[in-house]
This record gives structure tokens, sequence and C-alpha cells, in this order.
């Protein structure tokens, strides 16, 4: 208790603990919602050879507002599947329209930039620990 105004000292590291895991919640809880919603779609809406992609969107579209929404309300966010989400964004419109993207060789580029990328902040030994 605090000598203050009697309440409880409010530990705000366990609060925001507490909000990212149901912001995780959410963001699960919508990619199933999603899921079924594009399972229970006309085929007219999405087509039979379009599903995938469409899922692929809206995953993409899931990982990023997801994000966006924990630096709103400020929990740290999670730079990977801002990129994660980015990249199979990108890979989703362009297969829903019938371009090819390289998705996992892009997706290797990104994690060995990344991993370099730590390493230099830290100034110390690779991110993957396999040095």
């Amino acid at each position: 208790m605090s000598e203050q105004n009697d309440q409880p000292a409010v530990d705000e590291g366990a609060q925001k603990r507490e909000l990212s895991r149901k912001l995780d919640a959410i963001g699960w809880g919508l990619f199933f919602l999603m899921l079924g919603a594009i399972w229970l779609a006309p085929g007219d809406w999405i087509s039979e050879d379009n599903w995938f992609m469409a899922a692929a969107i809206g995953v993409g579209a899931i990982l990023i507002v997801m994000n966006i929404v924990r630096v709103l309300v400020e929990v740290k966010p999670s730079i990977g599947a801002m990129v994660l989400g980015v990249l199979i964004l990108a890979w989703g419109v362009a297969g829903y329209y019938g371009t090819d993207l390289p998705f996992f060789p892009i997706l290797f580029l990104l994690i060995g930039v990344g991993i370099i990328a730590s390493a230099a902040r830290r100034g110390g030994g690779g991110g993957c620990g396999c040095w």
C-alpha cells in the first residue's frame, strides 16, 4: 500500500505483460475468425484457387494491425512480426493477382539482415547463437 492514497502499488510491468497477453489472444481470435469466414465465403467471393492467398492477406493484415495497436497502447511491438506481416501481406496480394513473389528467398534475406543488425547493435555474437 502506498501511504498517499491507500491504494495498492501498481506494477506497471505486470500490467503491460497482461495487456500483451490479451492482445495476443485477440490476434489469435481474429486469425480463427478470418479463417472461418474465408472458408464459409461463397465461391463467387473468394475462388477456390485464391483462398490461400486471401488467408495470407488476412494474416499479414492481422500481424500489422496488432503491432500498430501495441504501439498505440505502449506495449512493446514485435519488429519481427511486423516485418513478417508486411511480407506475408505483400505475398498474399501478389499471389491473389497472379504475380509470383519469391516469398521464402525474401524471408531468408530479411532473417539474415535481422541477425546481422542485431549483432551489430549488441556489438557481439549473432542472434541465432550458432557461432
